[in-house]
């Protein structure tokens, strides 16, 4: 399957012009997994929460998206170098260059004071026999 991923930036430059800005990129993928990680309302700082893979292996791509008041931090392959997602905030890797990412884990940074959730949509490839 090949899966395009566009970004549209929308906004207002210097001297008040519209502009719009889209990103392109492509992959090839066999498998996917898309969901929401429910968040509850007061889930104590520290807990973390698996992004479900399903039957993708590899992830060649993936995007979050922080629906909480809250912001979280984001462990790719267990590394304990984070990157902190700001409350609405998206985060997207995507590209046939993206290094093996075989588990994603979101951390809430606080005690969260209502229920959220984390979109996510993983692409990539499936277990080789």
């Amino acid at each position: 399957m090949q899966a395009t991923s566009t970004l549209t930036l929308r906004y207002v430059a210097p001297g008040n012009v519209a502009s719009v800005l889209s990103l392109n990129t492509e992959l090839e993928y066999i498998a996917s997994a898309a969901g929401f990680l429910d968040i509850p309302a007061a889930a104590a700082d520290g807990t973390s929460y698996a992004v479900p893979f399903g039957t993708v292996a590899a992830a060649k791509g993936y995007v979050l998206q922080n629906n909480t008041d809250q912001a979280v931090e984001v462990s790719i392959n267990a590394s304990e170098d984070v990157f902190t997602l700001q409350p609405g905030g998206i985060l997207v890797q995507q590209g046939q260059a993206v290094s093996t990412v075989t588990s994603i884990s979101v951390i809430t940074t606080a005690l969260t004071t209502e229920q959220g959730t984390v979109a996510y949509v993983v692409l990539g490839d499936t277990p080789t026999a």
